[in-house]
């Protein structure tokens, strides 16, 4: 699932590097990143030159603090994973761990992605409003074909292929057995994709309420928490629906880690070493993880 939004593409940085096997070109993507979200800004809010001028300051100051402090954790949970992934002994892997901590990093994503949101959000005219609502309705629609296209047979063939693509990434080819683990996983999920469609619009049309209202910055940047981090409050109308696909999950992560074969324990650890890598090369002069990040890992020990 990917509830991508303006600036919400900022948290899926963080998404493309946890959740879809490894960004190719990380390095060149984060570079850049502050021209992409201008021109996603553009498409997404028609925003004019003078939003953008007065928009670079917030731009700026966001970005230089996901490097201090965002990119650590990244670095950290690839070497967490490395390690668990390395071990032979499925005593050593915790999938419920893993997925509670990339939740997190993401969470903390997606609440600088709402603090870069809301100054241009606020800032919109009406003519711009009209401009989101219809981008809002043509990613519903392109998310509703994407996900719910055809019989719930259809479906799930077409999620577990999805699934089984992002794994492979990571692990190289699976066999019969991680497959059929996959397709039951894909099965377990039939009703969340339009359980987290309707979230999405119920969210999407309280934000576009308060802008067209002038709701302060508080309650936009609230709306926005409240969408993008939807397992931050037990009352999220999304909540018991989430906390089922992540429970999900992570049993099929454990099914797969203790199935995995010495190369694709060499493939995982290789491309987690990878995104390192990438990830230090964005922070020249500040090798390694300080250990007040490591102690921001809860449920994992720091590799030896």
């Amino acid at each position: 699932m990917n509830s991508r939004s303006f600036p919400n593409c900022f948290a899926s940085v963080a998404l493309c590097l946890l959740l879809v096997g490894g960004c190719s070109r990380t390095t060149v993507l984060y570079r850049n990143l502050d021209w992409f979200l201008e021109q996603y800004a553009i498409k997404t809010l028609d925003a004019t030159p003078d939003q953008l001028e007065a928009w670079r300051p917030v731009l700026a100051s966001v970005l230089d603090r996901h490097v201090q402090q965002e990119l650590p954790l990244l670095e950290g949970y690839f070497a967490l994973l490395a390690q668990a992934m390395g071990s032979e002994s499925p005593a050593d892997f915790d999938g419920a761990c893993l997925v509670a901590e990339a939740n997190r990093i993401y969470a903390r994503h997606a609440r600088l992605a709402a603090e870069l949101a809301v100054p241009l959000l606020e800032s919109l005219t009406p003519g711009q409003l009209d401009h989101l609502s219809d981008y809002l309705v043509e990613r519903r629609n392109f998310f509703h074909d994407r996900y719910l296209r055809g019989d719930e047979t259809a479906q799930r063939v077409a999620r577990t292929a999805r699934l089984v693509d992002r794994f492979e990434g990571w692990t190289g080819p699976l066999n019969v057995t991680q497959r059929i683990g996959v397709e039951q996983f894909a099965a377990r999920l039939s009703s969340v994709p339009g359980d987290w469609l309707k979230f999405r619009e119920r969210q999407e049309a309280r934000l576009l309420q308060l802008l067209w209202r002038g709701a302060g910055r508080e309650a936009v940047h609230a709306q926005l928490i409240r969408w993008w981090v939807p397992w931050s409050s037990e009352k999220s109308e999304f909540f018991v629906q989430w906390q089922f696909a992540e429970d999900a999950l992570a049993r099929l992560l454990d099914h797969l880690a203790a199935s995995l074969t010495d190369r694709q324990r060499e493939r995982v650890t290789e491309r987690a070493k990878f995104l390192i890598s990438e990830l230090s090369a964005l922070r020249p002069g500040q090798p390694g993880v300080a250990e007040e990040t490591w102690r921001q890992f809860r449920c994992i020990e720091r590799p030896a």
